[in-house]
Formats: structure tokens, sequence, C-alpha cells
């Protein structure tokens, strides 16, 4: 558990300075970027020089069940 949180925090402070980086997925609403880590991925939005992140879904998930 350790190991996951250690990774997910450090993937956010990276999506805070690099928030261009994420990618467009067919399987979420244009409006939210996705970015993966380990067997995860980030799902967030970009609102001016703010980033919220939507949710945090395992790679296994139904991504169109979720939004």
């Amino acid at each position: 558990m350790e190991k996951y949180s250690t990774a997910i925090d450090a993937t956010f402070l990276f999506l805070k300075n690099n928030f261009e980086v994420g990618f467009s997925r067919s399987d979420i609403p244009d409006l939210y970027k996705s970015y993966p880590v380990l067997t995860h991925v980030i799902i967030y939005r970009i609102d001016k020089e703010i980033i919220y992140i939507i949710r945090v879904l395992h790679i296994k998930m139904d991504f169109n069940y979720q939004f």
C-alpha cells in the first residue's frame, strides 16, 4: 500500500507541473485527461491553472460505468 501511495502522490506532483502530458481516452468525456500510474489511471481535468483530480481507477475497471 505504501508503494502505491508514494507512486500516486509523486504522479500528482508531476501532473501539477506537467499537466499537458495527459492522454485523451474514448471511454471518458473529452473534458478529462488520463495518466497511468502502476496499475491505476488518474483521471483529471484542467481549469485554467488548476488541476482537479476526478478519479483514480484501477485499469481493470469499466471506465464508461464511472462516468
